[in-house]
């Protein structure tokens, strides 16, 4: 299988701190391949190296089959990057920053195309500081993609757009990656992790957590439905006796809220009849399929882990 992103032991230390700590794993030609992890897991250095912006302390990196610190100015005709933030000048207008960014590439994208497909052809005449930072956030997509690039770095994506506009552009970015387009993307928002990814890669302390189908890191888990609830009492003797039920794997308690985790639905009816069976109240009962949001919560260690007022109850 063609590979356009190649990463080998790459490490990036700041004095005596390691950012990224020996990671190795490589992105295929035409995926969507998303890196997530807790603010400070190496994230950021870690892309900013592929895309030639950082000097590795060590290790190989290969986009496209080239080196991005020997070969950078040869990668920027073929990659497109969109940035979490970016400064323009203030007295610049929407349709002067997209010709001069296409004066950088051999054979750019139409831009006022790239403006209609995402709202903005109306404000080409606008200066990009009277933009709402929503707006700013579609330019910094429609700049990424003037280089008609093979691959496509996307660094928190849809930061500060409302929840129409948000699939919107999920929809289009998936309609680029039909196209061929290998995208290398970042985000701390997991609903948009799930709905694009092919592959994920969990980064925690500069290190590789886990890695695969978004399918795959919740199956792993073995843990299907979710019950939370308020207990209205803090009886935790006789709450503590939930976790001989079969069905839940774990429970977590953080002072009157309690989440229990386990498989099958049957998960629901046991748990209610635990509750009566006890004489313990309760209110704001809910019971789901586990999002991929807990399923990153899991691995991180945040539903595993103890902070105050919190007990983990396990079988």
């Amino acid at each position: 299988m063609d590979v356009d992103i190649s990463v080998s032991h790459l490490s990036v230390r700041y004095r005596d701190f390691a950012a990224v700590d020996d990671i190795s794993f490589e992105v295929r030609k035409g995926e969507i391949f998303a890196i997530i992890g807790p603010n400070g897991s190496g994230k950021t250095s870690t892309v900013e190296c592929i895309e030639g912006l950082r000097r590795p302390f060590s290790g190989k990196i290969s986009v496209l089959g080239m080196d991005p610190q020997k070969r950078r100015r040869e990668i920027n005709q073929k990659v497109g990057v969109q940035l979490q933030s970016t400064e323009y000048q203030s007295r610049v207008k929407v349709g002067e920053l997209c010709g001069l960014f296409q004066s950088f590439y051999p054979a750019p994208a139409d831009a006022d195309s790239l403006l209609k497909e995402f709202g903005l052809l109306s404000k080409r005449k606008s200066y990009v500081s009277a933009l709402s930072g929503g707006e700013r956030q579609k330019l910094s997509v429609v700049l990424s993609l003037l280089p008609n690039p093979e691959v496509l770095f996307l660094d928190e994506l849809t930061t500060g757009l409302d929840p129409e506009a948000r699939r919107n552009l999920w929809d289009f970015i998936r309609k680029i990656n039909d196209g061929g387009t290998t995208i290398l993307m970042v985000s701390h928002f997991m609903d948009e992790v799930e709905y694009l990814a092919s592959r994920v890669m969990l980064l925690k302390n500069g290190k590789i957590l886990t890695s695969g189908t978004v399918g795959g890191l919740r199956k792993n888990l073995n843990v299907s439905h979710k019950a939370s609830f308020r207990m209205c009492d803090n009886d935790r003797p006789r709450l503590n006796g939930m976790r001989s039920l079969r069905c839940i794997s774990k429970l977590v308690c953080r002072n009157h809220d309690v989440t229990a985790f386990g498989n099958g639905e049957s998960m629901k009816e046991a748990i209610l009849e635990y509750l009566y069976g006890h004489g313990l109240r309760y209110s704001d009962f809910h019971f789901q399929e586990i999002s991929f949001e807990d399923v990153y919560l899991f691995y991180t260690g945040y539903e595993s882990g103890r902070a105050d007022g919190d007990e983990q109850l396990e079988r």
